[in-house]
């Protein structure tokens, strides 16, 4: 524990004290910090994944595909998790003024810009009209070549083109 937040716990208790107030338990708070703690494991156990999966003895045992496949599902869902937990750190925090000192966010509204672009970006292409063009691109498909005008016979009258 950070020894700044180790003197507020100790403020917040000396205020308890202060109120006579028994039971300090803020069902919120609580709720947060479990959600922001298994946001954070989880986020760390698939990027663990995507670690060893990464190593050159594991990589080389799998094929193209799986190897595609663990790298591409795996990472986006550690960057959601990962991006949530973020979220859940900074719960209301984004909304109170107090927070945005010399009118700046607040730091994990900024960390969390670049990889809410990245999903963002990841749903846009989700669709199946595009999705499916760019799995058929990733395994090398290449549009047909379009008739140019120096494929047109002379002498024929015809554009070179079937109909």
């Amino acid at each position: 524990m950070r020894r700044s937040y180790r003197y507020r716990v100790l403020n917040w208790a000396y205020q308890q004290v202060q109120k006579n107030q028994e039971d300090s338990w803020v069902s919120e708070d609580v709720w947060r910090m479990e959600i922001y703690i298994s946001l954070g494991i989880l986020s760390l156990g698939l990027l663990a994944v995507l670690a060893v999966s990464s190593l050159p003895s594991v990589s080389d045992r799998l094929s193209w595909r799986e190897f595609t496949c663990i790298q591409r599902s795996v990472g986006y869902m550690a960057l959601l998790l990962g991006t949530a937990h973020t979220l859940v750190l900074g719960w209301s925090g984004w909304v109170d003024p107090r927070r945005y000192v010399w009118y700046t966010p607040p730091s994990f509204i900024l960390a969390c810009l670049l990889p809410l672009a990245v999903l963002l970006v990841r749903a846009a292409l989700l669709p199946p009209c595009l999705s499916n063009r760019l799995e058929l691109i990733r395994r090398g498909w290449e549009r047909p070549a379009r008739p140019t005008p120096h494929s047109v016979r002379k002498g024929d009258g015809m554009t070179g083109l079937k109909l």
